[in-house]
């Protein structure tokens, strides 16, 4: 039966029997897969791409950039002189496009070691000197090993710029953590011994290692402020009236304790 159908005469009168089998669809969108979408371009109700389909980490680092870029723009809106901008709301969204140019550089140096171990070897840029000026610069072809471990350097080197610390602060919060030591060591002694004038330098140290944090923490406000072109903080005056409060209430705390332990004694 299946020779008369396969027959050429019948073939040429009727054409090619109906397959009875299910339809093969073709991978027409280039993404490795047979979906909808390759029906739908099929069809014509999509149009046929153009070149090889993008993977998924390249889309995702596309999504990257785009997020990036936005998040730029956004920080450079909130702080073009709008001097109103609470101090928190412009350290999120600097943090925001550090983040997020991380990221992308984190991203972008993965697609490069999936390339390098794709192709299997790596170039790298030569520059070379006649009579200690620059001459030209080389393209040298290295090994696969050297090429990763070269991309993971860069990839180190070229991260996301962060704001300068001052020396100022970097005297104060060593200051700090002196403080807290001497601290610990002086709680211990006055546990240890139970003397006054272990509690008293106690206490002592307890003030100077309050005063030195406000000090810190207003030396960063200064700082953060300068990197985004501000004027002087409106809140200042507050702001040192919650410290001084501060001061205060630790001050009238010691007291109270001071004179529980000699209630004890």
């Amino acid at each position: 039966m299946n020779n008369v159908f396969s027959s050429k005469s019948f073939m040429a009168r009727f054409g090619a029997p109906m397959s009875t089998g299910p339809a093969k669809l073709t991978d027409l969108s280039g993404d490795g897969k047979v979906t909808k979408k390759d029906v739908l371009i099929g069809r014509g109700v999509l149009p046929k791409p153009e070149g090889p389909a993008k993977t998924r980490s390249e889309k995702r680092l596309e999504r990257t950039k785009l997020k990036a870029k936005q998040a730029k723009e956004d920080a450079d809106k909130a702080n073009d002189g709008n001097t109103d901008v609470s101090l928190k709301k412009m350290n999120r969204t600097k943090a925001k496009v550090d983040r997020l140019a991380k990221r992308q550089k984190r991203q972008e140096g993965r697609a490069e070691r999936k390339k390098i171990r794709k192709e299997g070897k790596g170039t790298k840029t030569e520059t070379h000197t006649k009579d200690g000026k620059f001459d030209h610069t080389r393209e040298v072809e290295i090994s696969k090993r050297e090429a990763i471990k070269a991309s993971r350097k860069k990839q180190k080197s070229e991260g996301p710029a962060r704001r300068d610390i001052s020396k100022k602060e970097k005297r104060l919060s060593d200051k700090k953590e002196k403080l807290k030591q001497k601290e610990y060591k002086a709680e211990d002694k006055a546990f240890d011994t139970g003397k006054e004038k272990y509690e008293k330098k106690q206490d002592r140290i307890e003030k100077r290692k309050l005063k030195t944090e406000q000090k810190l923490s207003n030396e960063k406000r200064k700082q953060s402020r300068k990197s985004f072109d501000l004027d002087k903080d409106p809140n200042k005056k507050d702001i040192k009236k919650s410290q001084k409060k501060e001061v205060k209430d630790l001050k009238t705390k010691q007291k109270r304790q001071s004179k529980r332990r000699k209630e004890d004694k």
